[in-house]
Parts: structure tokens; sequence; C-alpha cells
């Protein structure tokens, strides 16, 4: 029997999964029937930049009250 599951890959602490096609006897990395496409969950550089566009409002923000 197979089934359609998620396989981690990529980084630490940057997190990104496969959906693969496996044999329900096979590990969650193990071997694959088909593979697909990186489907990335966690997005460190997203989160960066609008961190920093936060800090550039708030600064502008307070220039203008000034």
């Amino acid at each position: 029997m197979v089934k359609i599951r998620l396989t981690r890959v990529g980084r630490k602490n940057d997190i990104s999964f496969r959906i693969v096609v496996q044999d329900v006897r096979v590990a969650r990395d193990g071997k694959v029937i088909v593979k697909a496409e990186k489907h990335n969950v966690f997005h460190r550089v997203g989160v960066a930049e609008a961190a920093v566009a936060a800090k550039k409002e708030a600064k502008a923000t307070e220039t203008k009250a000034a």
C-alpha cells in the first residue's frame, strides 16, 4: 500500500517539506516513489524584512512628531 506523505527537507530552523508518495513500510525520509516540489513552511527572511520595515516606519513617525 502507498501513502502520500511529507518528507522534511531544508536546513536547521529553515524547515521545508516535500510531498512524496511512499510505501507504508518505509521511514519518513526513506525511499520515495514520486518526488514533488518543495513547499516552504517557515520564512525567516520575510519576518526579518517585516521587522526592518516596522523599525523604519517607527523612526519616521518619531521624526514627524518631533
